[in-house]
């Protein structure tokens, strides 16, 4: 019952206190309704930005294929790689820094034990090669399913394909377009939808049209042949490690624990050159190749950590006061430094004649940094069975202090 605005009898005035209730049950209704167009509205958005984005890969992946720049679907396994994470709720990582030229897939996720092959040939031909290198090296032992993402569109049918009874791959639902893909976001919430945008929208594929882009080309292929270049040198030529050592320590696959950064304006390698107050010589603990680049890292702090996650810095006598709050942990966090191809000039793996380590030369590009970009984290540890995870920088929080 609405209320008219006018009290005719003292019948009327009694229902006062069900038309007031009555009509917030209406304001309420309203209020939802409103609110759940307005999230309907922003999905429909998000999800069309997502299905242009997709397009424009689909064609200009297309294009570079037809120039045989095959290089350039490489570019996309990072962006891909985080929309399948967000699609499937897993941890997929790129195993070609892993073990470069990895067999048969690009893409894994060891805890999940599913793995993707990323790639924009269609064929049958192609997918048939790619189950057959699976079972040839025995990747069943880590990973129990295999998706295949085709970038673009895949064939109508696939009718020749012999999958292994062994194997758990369906055609009809396990070779994935963008298409297929596009279904699937289509029913994601518009968290996970703004999500997907961002990282389609941060590695967007290249375009031969634009001249600013045409560089971005020759700068991706000139590091992607840096990049294989240092990880075929750096990297140990014997597979004499351990599996597990190197996904949880990733080191360990490395010929050297340490390096030597140089200035390459300091070419004698001469000591007590500072470039901006950071010395032009130093050695430091290699850890991994990251997409961009090579990861160091060296000591770290100790950090207190409040129950809303904010953290801060604090001093290392402080620690055993803090660990007996309960409402506060204490963490100690190394720190990761990030060097990327843009700023390596050229390396030496001729081992130091004082240090016995190989050197890479780099330009210090960032405010008189070699680095692009200086991380905290926590170690991986095999004997932990913990993978790396850095700390949100954002959510650092100044003279967080434990209460007295």
């Amino acid at each position: 019952m609405l209320f008219s605005g006018r009290f005719d009898s003292v019948e009327d005035i009694s229902m006062i206190p069900n038309l007031v209730s009555s009509n917030n049950a209406f304001s309420n209704v309203v209020s939802d309704y409103n609110e759940n167009i307005n999230i309907m509205n922003e999905q429909e958005h998000q999800i069309k930005l997502i299905s242009n984005q997709l397009a424009i890969w689909e064609f200009t992946l297309s294009n570079l294929n037809s120039l045989s720049l095959y290089d350039a679907n490489l570019f996309s396994e990072y962006s891909i790689c985080r929309v399948l994470n967000c699609i499937f709720n897993i941890n997929l990582q790129n195993v070609n820094l892993i073990e470069s030229n990895f067999p048969a897939i690009d893409l894994g996720d060891f805890n999940n034990r599913i793995a993707f092959q990323i790639t924009t040939q269609k064929s049958s031909r192609k997918i048939q090669e790619t189950l057959n290198k699976f079972i040839k090296n025995d990747l069943g032992k880590n990973f129990d399913k295999i998706r295949i993402i085709i970038l673009g569109k895949k064939q109508k049918r696939y009718s020749n394909i012999q999958v292994e009874p062994s194997l758990n791959f369906d055609i009809e639902r396990d070779i994935l377009d963008f298409r297929d893909l596009l279904s699937i976001i289509r029913l994601l919430p518009v968290k996970k939808l703004k999500l997907i945008n961002k990282s389609l929208e941060e590695t967007k594929p290249i375009t031969s049209q634009d001249k600013t882009e045409n560089a971005s080309v020759t700068r991706f292929k000139k590091n992607f042949a840096l990049s294989k270049k240092m990880q075929k040198a750096f990297y140990r030529k014997d597979d004499s490690y351990d599996f597990e050592d190197v996904y949880y320590e990733p080191w360990h696959k490395f010929l050297y624990n340490r390096v030597l950064i140089c200035s390459y304006k300091n070419k004698k390698k001469r000591e007590g050159i500072e470039e901006s107050g950071i010395s032009s010589l130093f050695k430091i603990n290699v850890w991994d190749f990251y997409d961009n680049g090579i990861e160091l890292t060296t000591v770290g702090s100790y950090v207190i950590i409040d129950s809303d996650g904010f953290w801060d810095f604090v001093d290392y006598n402080e620690v055993e006061k803090i660990k007996k709050d309960k409402s506060f942990k204490v963490e100690y966090l190394n720190k990761f430094l990030r060097i990327p191809y843009d700023y390596i000039v050229e390396y030496d793996m001729e081992p130091d004649e004082r240090e016995g380590y190989p050197t890479i030369y780099v330009k210090y590009a960032k405010n008189g940094m070699p680095y692009e970009d200086i991380l905290y984290g926590i170690r991986g540890s095999t004997e932990n069975k913990i993978k790396t995870r850095y700390i949100n920088f954002e959510k650092r929080k100044d003279n967080l202090k434990a209460p007295k």
